[in-house]
């Protein structure tokens, strides 16, 4: 469905999400059939390689701007708000990197269960500043993936889980309910003010190119002249993707010249969410794409 390529968020995208969110699901359930259908929501945008679709689930999942202060205070509020973009940020890079997998792999579903958090995280999470009001309770998910998984109750009738389907776990994560739907509260068991990456090196420990992943993909229109003469073959062609994940340049390598400038057009109108980065910062990619004209 998609070129097998690791997918990572464009840092810009995130100011709406944590900073200028607004509730766009109807009210969730605080239930994990609740988690497990607002979840799905982005695994089924990301599966139909729908952007803009993409990023509303995504902002589902953002604490609303406004938690923030009425939670802790204005003197405290907007710099955990600026802590939480940071987290946020590396679960939808945690998210759409499991969901790359998933297509890679040609599996067919993902699924939530319940995580009994053991309190003997090393190091131990930071207690909470103080706050305000009452803080939501935490709850912890794994996020799994397989070809025909389903849920069931947990033997001890605690709560749900994932069964019977060879499944793989990607990642955990701790969301809290507020306003009517789950968000992001941390990845594993550390709340987002507990930055793991609190040095500015800290948070480029891989600082190899990441990202670009095809939301957008234009099939080429076949030339009429190679479909006359029934021409098939590969074009491969090296792009280079912009900061906002539109192809910038569109550079043949090789393939059938009947063919060549098809692909490049198709090429040109491909577009990447999220793009390209380097330790966190948003940068031109490269990449090497094939252009597939079957036979005619």
């Amino acid at each position: 469905m998609r070129s097998s390529l690791k997918v990572f968020l464009l840092a810009l995208v995130l100011a709406p999400c944590a900073n200028g969110h607004q509730i766009s699901v109807p009210i969730i359930k605080n239930t994990h059939r609740g988690f497990d259908k607002q979840y799905k929501r982005i695994f089924n945008a990301f599966r139909k390689a729908d952007e803009q679709e993409l990023k509303l689930r995504f902002n589902d999942f953002a604490i609303p701007v406004h938690w923030f202060t009425d939670t802790f205070g204005p003197d405290v509020g907007p710099e955990l708000s600026e802590r939480y973009s940071q987290e946020f940020e590396k679960f939808i890079y945690s998210t759409t990197n499991l969901f790359e997998s998933v297509d890679a792999a040609q599996l067919e579903e993902v699924g939530t269960y319940n995580w009994k958090y053991i309190h003997n995280a090393v190091p131990p999470p930071k207690p909470a500043p103080p706050s305000l009001r009452p803080l939501p309770t935490v709850q912890y998910f794994k996020i799994e993936y397989g070809r025909a998984g389903f849920t069931g109750p947990m033997d001890n009738g605690s709560g749900w889980e994932v069964k019977d389907w060879g499944s793989e776990t990607r990642w955990r994560g701790a969301f809290v309910y507020v306003d009517g739907a789950f968000r992001f509260f941390g990845l594993d068991a550390y709340p987002f003010w507990d930055l793991k990456d609190d040095v500015p090196e800290g948070f480029c420990a891989d600082s190899r190119q990441q990202g670009g992943q095809i939301v957008h993909k234009v099939r080429p229109v076949y030339p009429p002249e190679a479909k006359r003469k029934r021409i098939a073959g590969v074009v491969q062609i090296d792009i280079t993707v912009a900061k906002d994940g539109s192809v910038k340049e569109a550079e043949i390598v090789r393939g059938n010249p009947l063919l060549q400038e098809a692909a490049r057009q198709a090429v040109l109108q491909w577009h990447f969410y999220p793009p390209f980065r380097t330790c966190s910062q948003t940068v031109e990619g490269t990449l090497s794409a094939f252009v597939v004209f079957p036979p005619r």
